[in-house]
């Protein structure tokens, strides 16, 4: 009889400590999702998709008021303001103007997707470490840094990926509308004179 209540209560002090294990995996588990579902995370992945937005909508901004300027001049140099040309133009321009605003969303959104893509793996990274025996505490640490780093390392990410020139295409039809009015011009200077 000693020889079974001796196996009994190893058996039930190893279904205690397999009980606590898994609850402190749990409690461990949920403390790391806490730090990547916290309101305050959602904010930060929240200001950095509308600041991207903010510094993606200025350089856009800026490309059509460079471009809006480049046609105002062009058309003036060859005399087509007010014409069909300028309303091809303008409407060129506002063509890519709207296009840009959506690829400004686009990768706006992008951002915030990587941002949370980047934050599930590192939690998933972070819930094998604590299965794999590493203490909660210290994972739920790793966690908050993990999260913290990659909102830095985006931030960089994000200038060097800058919007690019969405009028480009534009530009290069101004000047060779341009040059073909220069032609025009020195075309009718050699056969009537200056006239």
């Amino acid at each position: 009889m000693g020889m079974g209540r001796g196996a009994n209560r190893a058996q039930r002090q190893a279904e205690t400590q397999e009980r606590e294990q898994m609850a402190a995996l749990r409690a461990g588990t949920d403390r790391i999702r806490s730090v990547f579902a916290d309101p305050a995370r959602l904010a930060q992945i929240t200001d950095f998709v509308n600041a991207t937005r903010g510094m993606l909508n200025r350089d856009l901004t800026r490309q059509k008021q460079t471009n809006v300027r480049e046609n105002r001049f062009d058309l003036a140099r060859s005399g087509m303001f007010g014409g069909s040309l300028q309303a091809d133009r303008t409407r060129q321009l506002a063509e890519a103007y709207g296009r840009g605003l959506l690829d400004v969303e686009r990768r706006a959104q992008g951002a915030g997707a990587n941002l949370r893509e980047a934050d599930d793996a590192a939690q998933s990274r972070m819930i094998a470490l604590l299965h794999g025996g590493l203490d909660d505490t210290t994972a739920a640490q790793q966690a908050a840094q993990s999260a913290r780093a990659r909102l830095a390392a985006e931030r960089p990410a994000q200038n060097v990926n800058a919007l690019g020139d969405v009028f480009g295409g534009l530009g290069d039809a101004f000047l060779r509308n341009r040059d073909a009015a220069n032609r025009r011009r020195a075309d009718r200077i050699n056969r009537f004179g200056g006239f």
